[in-house]
């Protein structure tokens, strides 16, 4: 968790605003788990993305029961199953993570973000160092991408991810092989993407 936490950090603020509450989330929703007397683990499943749709305890035990059951990260546990100090210490960290995430909240400031929109506006596009005109940001987080697509606010976008790569693909393949200098700017999270752009 550290180190993803780390990576977030890395990638933007936003984006490790994002995480760090999702983090706080998870750990009320355990201590509400313990307090209920049933524990959802699941690595095969999301156990958070079916809260945030509002499926009930019922609907998220019978869709662990019937993950593969030679799997042991797929339980139900009880709170017997677990140290007795460990509730306290979550609580604990619910604390501390709250009081993270008010700090952070009051942080409207983006020096990478700032920077960036620099460097965009005074080099990336001088046609001394970009003849082309076409910019490819990658990053490791879609959030990230998305944030940058609405703040850059730059007419000639286009976000890449997972979800619609093959939808844009032909799109992509025709910009990045035009021989004109075109200002175009692609946001993608797509290794993929990344790789047939060093081809190209």
């Amino acid at each position: 968790m550290m180190t993803q936490m780390v990576k977030r950090l890395e990638s933007s603020f936003y984006s490790f605003k994002k995480s760090l509450n999702r983090f706080r989330i998870s750990t009320e929703r355990m201590i509400d788990m313990f307090e209920k007397g049933k524990i959802y683990v699941a690595s095969s499943t999301n156990i958070n993305s079916l809260m945030d749709q509002d499926w009930t305890d019922e609907q998220i035990e019978d869709r662990i029961l019937k993950l593969p059951a030679e799997d042991p990260k797929n339980q139900i546990f009880a709170p017997a199953d677990f140290t007795r100090d460990f509730k306290d210490l979550l609580q604990t960290d619910l604390l501390h993570l709250t009081t993270i995430c008010k700090e952070w909240d009051a942080v409207t400031q983006d020096p990478k973000l700032d920077l960036f929109k620099q460097l965009l506006k005074n080099e990336l596009f001088r046609n001394d160092l970009n003849k082309a005109g076409k910019l490819v940001i990658f990053t490791e987080s879609k959030e990230t991408a998305l944030y940058l697509t609405g703040q850059l606010n730059y007419p000639k976008t286009l976000t890449v991810s997972a979800e619609n790569r093959k939808a844009v693909f032909d799109i992509i393949r025709r910009i990045l092989t035009l021989t004109i200098a075109v200002p175009f700017i692609m946001i993608t999270t797509s290794l993929f993407l990344q790789r047939y752009w060093l081809k190209v």
